[in-house]
């Protein structure tokens, strides 16, 4: 995070310009999430070699804070053998959430991000509050008709109009929407978020949709037809898209992506 950068509107530095909070929430000093090293003060769960997540109470209910250390040359070694490789930066999902938010997107509320460099070593956070619902992989598959079809159709107009906003997931697995009767559909994990002026490339645009296709098991083919019918809003590609999704989907299930990293 470059420290000549001014802080997100409605957000201040704090920790010598490492952090950017949401104002006005004194509670986050307490909570130890105004500093980088106090958020690393916090025991944690390991989601990985380089990931940990911790898990507080702040007013308004639970807050999740996302953790990264790692060495910044390894992590690029490692990036350049891939065409997608991996994010790890804290300020880099709030300023990620903050646009999807500003274009309409239900998104958890970020309420600070820092991060700081000890000798070779890099560490990184953000801090979530809680969004409703359950993870899409977690809800009980329906077994009427007309509830499939009107859930397929939700969930493929969302991933339409965010592409047509010009933004990617990279990660569009079920377990990263989240679905509240109440309020919707929304999107987890989106540090790896890209976004361009005229839409999302089409790489990207199967990317997504390979990574809905593999983890939405309960997908029947014809189902899986309708998905992209929505999507497209067009019939005169769907053959082609269809079999270049599938094939994607296929990549995904042999390298063994299972859920969120």
């Amino acid at each position: 995070m470059r420290r000549d950068l001014p802080p997100a509107e409605g957000y201040q530095l704090c920790d010598e310009g490492r952090v950017q909070a949401l104002a006005g929430e004194g509670w986050l000093e307490a909570a130890g999430l105004r500093s980088v090293a106090a958020a690393f003060a916090h025991g944690g769960r390991p989601r990985g070699p380089v990931k940990s997540l911790v898990t507080l109470r702040g007013p308004s209910g639970t807050v999740f804070v996302k953790r990264y250390q790692f060495r910044p040359l390894g992590v690029a070694l490692r990036g350049a053998l891939k065409l997608n490789p991996p994010v790890y930066s804290g300020p880099r999902e709030l300023a990620n959430l903050l646009a999807l938010s500003a274009a309409g997107f239900r998104v958890p509320l970020p309420l600070a991000a820092g991060e700081d460099r000890q000798g070779g070593v890099q560490r990184s956070f953000v801090a979530l509050a809680e969004l409703s619902g359950q993870p899409l992989s977690e809800v009980p598959v329906p077994h009427e008709p007309a509830v499939r079809r009107a859930l397929i159709d939700r969930i493929a107009l969302l991933v339409r109009r965010l592409h047509a906003e010009g933004f990617w997931h990279r990660d569009l697995y079920a377990c990263n929407l989240f679905l509240s009767p109440k309020e919707g559909l929304g999107f987890l994990d989106c540090e790896r978020v890209g976004r361009r002026a005229g839409g999302a490339g089409r790489r990207w645009r199967i990317k997504d949709l390979a990574a809905l296709d593999y983890s939405l098991e309960w997908l029947s083919e014809r189902e899986r037809i309708r998905f992209l019918r929505r999507y497209l809003d067009s019939e005169a590609d769907l053959r082609r898209w269809s079999r270049l999704v599938r094939r994607k989907a296929i990549r995904i299930r042999d390298h063994g992506r299972k859920g969120p990293g």
